[in-house]
């Protein structure tokens, strides 16, 4: 698990490189990052065992309930480094221009 986080990490930068290069808006990334961690809690929650008693919370070790782990922690990933990104604009004065249209 480590080493796909870790791949997942290194790839989540890579992507987001490519993105900003080709210009592409940063509100599509971010559509796509929260439809993923969607699915994965939703799988999630669905291999979760119903009825498991209080005082021991399996999760039931499957390869859907894997791919669910994989899918919400590269979207949380994702969702971290496009606020990053974000912040690096703002702090670079990149959305004061925006503000120009608004009459102010």
């Amino acid at each position: 698990m480590s080493h796909t986080l870790l791949a997942s990490c290194i790839l989540g930068v890579i992507i987001l490189f490519i993105l900003l290069k080709a210009d592409i808006k940063l509100f599509f990334p971010f559509v796509v990052c929260v439809m993923l961690a969607t699915v994965g809690m939703v799988l999630f929650v669905l291999t979760s065992p119903k009825h498991a008693p209080p005082n021991n919370p399996e999760i039931a070790i499957n390869s859907v309930s894997i791919a669910a782990m994989i899918l919400t922690v590269s979207a949380m990933n994702g969702i971290l480094l496009l606020g990053v990104v974000v912040i690096a604009r703002w702090f670079s004065g990149e959305y004061k221009n925006n503000r120009k249209g608004n009459g102010k």
